[in-house]
């Protein structure tokens, strides 16, 4: 698997050690793992109004 596919992956379904990690020790987590989970809540956010 490739850091994309990785990426992609952590967006779509999320990542409960990467939340962890942010949780326990916000500034230890990299730009590019808080950028899965930013988009990774948008995305969930973005589901929920398309429910609606």
């Amino acid at each position: 698997m490739t850091l994309k596919d990785d990426q992609l992956i952590k967006i779509l379904w999320g990542c409960g050690s990467l939340e962890e990690s942010f949780e326990l020790a916000p500034y230890s987590v990299s730009s590019r793992n808080l950028e899965a989970l930013r988009l990774h809540e948008r995305f969930k956010t973005r589901l929920l109004e398309m429910r609606n």
